[in-house]
């Protein structure tokens, strides 16, 4: 099938006429997303996020060959149930400590994707991830 110049034209401008000139037009809108609704208690949240500390520190002792992408994909499961924590507890000094956790996953997670990895980093982000969690417990206690 052949399509001209002029066709193309034509079905271009009533495209742009259509959502130029439509009021409120829903062609090609997505709807909007709900609203965040916590569905399990922090305690859930926290196994959750129990479990994945325990597989990134399971990748990083590990030998295997994936090693490192086994590590980047707990890390950034990390910095995600960290964001969902922040919507869980809104006191300000739970959501500097969640999104400190966020960050240094992220930091983590980036540093294994690394063409060339450097290992004392990743050490290092390690036991700065290992702080931050220890650091919101204590303030629990």
């Amino acid at each position: 099938m052949h399509v001209s110049r002029p066709l193309v034209a034509v079905a271009s401008s009533l495209a742009l006429f259509g959502a130029l000139w439509i009021p409120n037009a829903q062609i090609m809108r997505p709807k909007d997303p709900a609203p965040f609704k916590p569905v399990v208690k922090v305690s859930s949240l926290m196994t959750g996020l129990g479990g994945a500390a325990g597989k990134i520190q399971e990748a990083y002792r590990s030998e295997e060959e994936h090693r490192l992408k086994s590590l980047a994909a707990w890390s950034d499961v990390i910095a995600e149930l960290s964001n969902v924590h922040m919507q869980h507890r809104r006191k300000p000094d739970y959501l500097e400590m969640a999104d400190s956790t966020r960050t240094i996953a992220l930091e983590l997670a980036s540093a294994a994707r690394a063409d060339v990895v450097d290992e004392m980093q990743l050490a290092t982000l390690m036991a700065n991830l290992d702080t931050s969690c220890g650091t919101c417990h204590d303030a629990d206690k």
